[in-house]
């Protein structure tokens, strides 16, 4: 069967759904033949480069000293372009950890996708080292390459010390 016909002058695709010359079926044929690819496209193009999500690394490390019930300072990580995985902030130790521990990574539309973790607090005094993993797949991780050392908040005054604070400096002279 050939694929293109001349009726009346005008060219026509053949189509396997038509018996006659009628240009319905061949239209329904090409609509149909253009959506399958159309679809093809928006659902398997974008899936395979969501699906690529095999590292992560710091851009903002955790940081080296920190005081036990503070926020830590903003920890950024970045992923592969396009990955949209949930991420969750691990701390390795006996720590207590409140905050938004897991985040989805922000996609950034050809750039590396990235996280942040902002108002993250570690209890008690101790040395804990802070990794980032992916919460599907564990073996995509990035690991503080040093530890964090916790301290214990300073200790409040006595109002007998905060009264010699007062008078200590009229002492002095």
């Amino acid at each position: 069967m050939p694929l293109l016909h001349q009726i009346n002058g005008a060219f026509q695709i053949a189509s396997p759904f038509s018996t006659t010359h009628s240009s319905l079926p061949c239209f329904l044929s090409v609509l149909f033949f253009f959506f399958s690819f159309a679809l093809l496209g928006f659902m398997v193009v974008p899936f395979t480069q969501k699906d690529k999500f095999d590292k992560l690394v710091f851009t903002q490390l955790p940081p080296r000293k920190t005081q036990a019930g503070q926020i830590l300072p903003l920890i950024q990580i970045q992923a592969n372009p396009e990955a949209d995985q949930l991420v969750e902030l691990v701390v390795h130790g006996r720590a207590h950890v409140t905050g938004t521990t897991q985040k989805r990574l922000i996609v950034n539309k050809g750039h590396p996708s990235i996280a942040y973790f902002d108002d993250i607090r570690i209890s008690p005094a101790g040395h804990y080292v802070i990794e980032i993993r992916s919460v599907n797949n564990h073996a995509i991780y990035a690991k503080s390459p040093h530890q964090t050392t916790v301290e214990p908040p300073p200790r409040p005054r006595t109002a007998l010390e905060v009264l010699f604070a007062d008078y200590s400096h009229m002492l002095d002279h």
